[in-house]
């Protein structure tokens, strides 16, 4: 089921999404192009990770842009169904009820394992026919810092209760950024309201606690069987997942383009995004 709030949103639509009960995913259509682009944001992120680049594409394309559940303004019910294959079967269901084709999803960090096991859950519909891979989290077989403070028992209560949002949310984002300080500003503002969600430090430790050693074992087989156009998109100066990675998924993936963009960090559609929107283009093209 569908329903379609009345929020105005400039070109944008918002609107809900019931995949069941208890999960109900928050999205955005604006553009109206004959071709589909499926946004899907990272860990701990939302929709608004891509508003600095959804503008360049609206003339030409469709663009969906959703919250994963348990982040941004979509549902957060207390499971444990918050794996990177849990949030690929929502969306496929997502995707088959839209009726979207000739589409192409772009998935950031997090998102970008879910965009490869979403194309594989679809693959016999041929619905996908092309992804865009940025700083994807394939080869995390150890969690940084940050998410080893979320899994640590006594840690993860200190962080959620007594460390203030503002402040938690501005480390996370320090982490992440290069050198962008305006943007880690602003994100922190955005990124401080979702916390304050109920149910919304649950659906972020579920989602760390599933990450490791899960999408590592899972994807790693799959890679060599992706057979549609595949572009990869790294931050030179990534320090969640450096770059390196990104080179030896350029190997590992048939018909992959790699574009490296320098002195950018984890997060290029915020930290550079007319260079990101540029070369997502000029691929799509």
């Amino acid at each position: 089921m569908i329903k379609q709030t009345n929020r105005d949103l400039g070109k944008a639509t918002r609107r809900q999404y019931y995949y069941n009960d208890a999960v109900i995913l928050n999205y955005e259509i604006i553009g109206s192009g004959n071709c589909n682009i499926l946004f899907i944001h990272g860990f701990a992120a939302s929709l608004d990770s891509w508003n600095n680049i959804r503008d360049c594409f609206t003339e030409s394309y469709r663009l969906i842009l959703v919250d994963l559940k348990g982040y941004g303004n979509s549902s957060k019910p207390d499971d444990k169904a918050y794996s990177a294959q849990d949030q690929a079967v929502i969306l496929s269901e997502f995707i088959k009820y839209l009726k979207l084709e000739n589409l192409t999803l772009i998935g950031h960090s997090f998102g970008g394992a879910v965009s490869i096991l979403t194309f594989f859950a679809l693959k016999d519909n041929k619905l996908i026919n092309k992804l865009v891979l940025i700083d994807p989290t394939i080869y995390l077989e150890k969690l940084n810092i940050s998410a080893k403070l979320l899994k640590a028992p006594l840690l993860k209560h200190i962080i959620m209760y007594l460390i203030p949002d503002r402040l938690k949310a501005s480390f996370t984002l320090r982490f992440i950024f290069n050198k962008r300080k305006d943007t880690i500003k602003e994100k922190s503002i955005k990124f401080a309201e979702y916390l304050k969600q109920p149910g919304a430090y649950k659906a972020m430790l579920r989602s760390a606690e599933l990450m490791v050693p899960f999408i590592y074992n899972i994807l790693m087989p799959l890679l060599n069987k992706i057979d549609i156009p595949v572009f990869i998109i790294w931050g030179e100066k990534d320090k969640v997942l450096p770059v390196e990675m990104g080179i030896r998924l350029n190997k590992e993936i048939k018909n992959s383009e790699l574009a490296v963009i320098p002195e950018c960090g984890h997060v290029p559609q915020n930290e550079a995004p007319e260079e990101t929107a540029r070369l997502i283009k000029n691929f799509l093209t």
